[in-house]
């Protein structure tokens, strides 16, 4: 009996609380990369079919994936977007880790999409001018793009500079004004492993590889890029990095590491996989999530401390994740896969008009649960005795399926309070017993 308590107790995070499940992508190629921006709007970078660069675009949060086909034959590597129409993909033709190389060198490409990504156009650059000027025979791709606002972005290009050596060199370019091009700000001869900007488009950190020394550095910069400063060795390469404030940092490369000091001190954490993890992504100091090789999915909620695996339904190497909250995130695959997350709950089986209340009563914060069986406009809201509103915790357009919400009430005083919930056709109202 305790052995099959213990059993009901580790799968129940699995079975009850969270998921994965497959989104039809059209596509049997590698998946690079996936950006949403909301719970809507979302973006693949594709690679490329048929000698055309291929962005996937939905508007409804995966439910349909529309091919777009861009005029350049490309391989696309990376996608970014500030809101939901405004964005830049990136990638390469001819890409190669090493020699031989094709003799007419491959060279980098950056597209700009102002309709949501239907039309794509060349953006106007001086990676390839420059690049070319500085370094011969020059082998490029942009392998991440890193969005801040309607004014900064930065993107992260990576190359060899002959076909007879492997030294390599990194350019990382930044927007003048987000509208106007983009110009260079740093260029070495190193290889750029890791790009990581936290919330502002002054502090960021940078992985670089130095081929004369072998060795792996981190510099930081708090000034957008205007001054690079080496802060720590690293002892593992990363291909991939997170940061969510100034101090807290997550990256992954094969093993997952943390820091809480900026980046000069980084401490394994204990994932609990043996498969090699390749992708990062962190709402805020607690929860975040990494995927890697055998469709391996583990997710934190206290900051990397203890780790969960998922259970996802593919065995191929995951590329890239992305959440918008805690309810919704995406992860692409080598075999052309799209994950979404599913979300079970113990009232899954239940009406779309009922709303579900715990604890109640309560003493400071109480969640507040319902379904939604088609896309549609809703509010909740919680009123007083009086019939005032006092707080307003959805007033929009929401997706099918389970939600929620939770109510901070600590600076209200004790008293009744009602939920109600209001939907086309519908409305939902429950009594709230706040007591302290």
């Amino acid at each position: 009996m305790k052995k099959l308590l213990v059993l009901i107790a580790f799968l129940l995070p699995l079975n009850l609380f969270g998921g994965w499940t497959l989104q039809e992508s059209g596509v049997d190629g590698t998946l690079r990369d996936v950006h949403f921006v909301d719970t809507s709007h979302g973006w693949i970078a594709a690679g490329s079919e048929g000698n055309k660069g291929l962005i996937l675009r939905t508007t409804n949060g995966g439910g349909n994936w529309d091919k777009v086909y861009t005029d350049t034959s490309q391989d696309l590597y990376a996608v970014g977007f500030f809101d939901s129409l405004e964005g830049w993909a990136g990638g390469c033709k001819y890409y190669s880790y090493g020699p031989p190389w094709p003799e007419d060198g491959s060279y980098s490409i950056l597209l700009h999409s102002i309709d949501g990504g239907k039309t794509w156009s060349s953006e106007e650059s001086k990676n390839c001018s420059l690049a070319n000027h500085l370094l011969s025979s020059t082998h490029e791709k942009i392998d991440d793009i890193c969005i801040i606002d309607s004014t900064y972005g930065f993107y992260m290009e990576n190359g060899y500079r002959s076909t007879s050596d492997m030294y390599g060199f990194w350019t990382v370019f930044r927007s003048l004004d987000g509208k106007h091009g983009w110009g260079i700000s740093r260029g070495m001869s190193y290889g750029v492993h890791g790009l990581g900007f936290c919330t502002d488009s002054l502090h960021g950190w940078f992985e670089l590889y130095d081929n004369d020394r072998v060795s792996f550095s981190l510099f930081y910069t708090d000034k957008g890029l205007e001054s690079l400063s080496a802060i720590s060795e690293l002892s593992y390469p990363s291909s991939d990095m997170v940061f969510v404030d100034t101090l807290h940092g997550w990256r992954v490369g094969g093993k997952i590491f943390h820091t809480a000091d900026g980046g000069t001190t980084w401490v394994e954490q204990a994932s609990g996989v043996t498969s090699c993890l390749h992708t990062v992504d962190f709402l805020d100091s607690l929860n975040g999530w990494a995927a890697g090789n055998n469709g391996t999915i583990i997710r934190t909620r206290d900051g990397g401390n203890n780790w969960i695996r998922e259970h996802t339904p593919i065995s191929s190497k995951i590329n890239s994740i992305c959440f918008i909250d805690t309810s919704h995130g995406w992860a692409v695959s080598d075999n052309g896969e799209i994950l979404c997350t599913k979300l079970y709950s113990p009232y899954s089986s239940g009406k779309e008009k009922e709303l579900w209340v715990k604890p109640n009563p309560f003493s400071s914060v109480v969640g507040i649960e319902y379904l939604v069986a088609s896309k549609k406009y809703i509010s909740l809201k919680i009123y007083d005795v009086m019939g005032r509103v006092v707080k307003v915790l959805v007033d929009g357009e929401v997706y099918s399926g389970y939600h929620k919400v939770e109510w901070n009430a600590r600076e209200f005083p004790s008293g009744i309070y009602f939920a109600s919930f209001v939907a086309p056709n519908h409305k939902t109202t429950k009594k709230l017993i706040l007591t302290k």
